[in-house]
């Protein structure tokens, strides 16, 4: 079979890559930079794991700063060593905006002051939710090509956490802290 360049992949489609000896399927959600808040080394394919196969706190001390946060730490370490070597030497080193300190500082660090980072959470923006739909979300990040923006049901959909099988809530943790609380995550969606 012949392979084709992850880069020609298009939006919406599934690409297989092995972690932990195991083969994941992870959906393209956008292709090129996704706009000017965004450092050059963002210009790229980007991809999300389709479905959560872990669950993890976002910090042990309930820390509102995704820099500093557990689930940083784990992403660009064990998660990403967890990658067979061929993919792992792939993943760019990028820079995603993110905001600096705790949700309540609002201050958004983008471009060239963005997030060194290899394997990193959404943010709300990249995912479609905004402050005009949720008051407590910091807009960072521009809207990804896979997402669509707003609250509706097309929209939520998009954003369909899928978990272990079980029924209920699923929380997909992202990388904007809310402005009024300590917790930084948003309800995406139901399995």
């Amino acid at each position: 079979m012949a392979s084709v360049k992850l880069s020609a992949k298009a939006v919406g489609s599934t690409v297989k890559l092995k972690v932990g000896g195991t083969y994941r399927d992870f959906i393209v959600v956008h292709q090129g930079l996704p706009g000017s808040m965004y450092d050059a080394s963002c210009n790229g394919t980007w991809l999300l794991e389709e479905v959560g196969h872990e669950r993890r706190n976002w910090h042990s001390s309930n820390v509102n700063d995704y820099a500093n946060s557990d689930v940083h730490a784990y992403l660009n370490g064990d998660y990403l060593n967890q990658f067979d070597a061929g993919i792992r030497s792939i993943i760019m080193p990028v820079k995603v905006p993110y905001v600096k300190g705790d949700g309540k500082s609002g201050t958004i660090c983008s471009g060239s002051d963005g997030l060194p980072c290899r394997i990193f959470l959404l943010s709300s923006g990249e995912v479609g939710h905004r402050s005009s739909d949720i008051s407590s979300v910091i807009d960072v990040g521009n809207l990804l090509s896979y997402f669509i923006a707003g609250q509706d049901t097309t929209a939520m959909n998009k954003r369909r956490a899928k978990g272990d099988g079980s029924s209920g809530w699923v929380r997909w943790w992202n990388r904007s802290p809310l402005n009024n609380t300590s917790y930084e995550c948003l309800l995406l969606g139901t399995l």
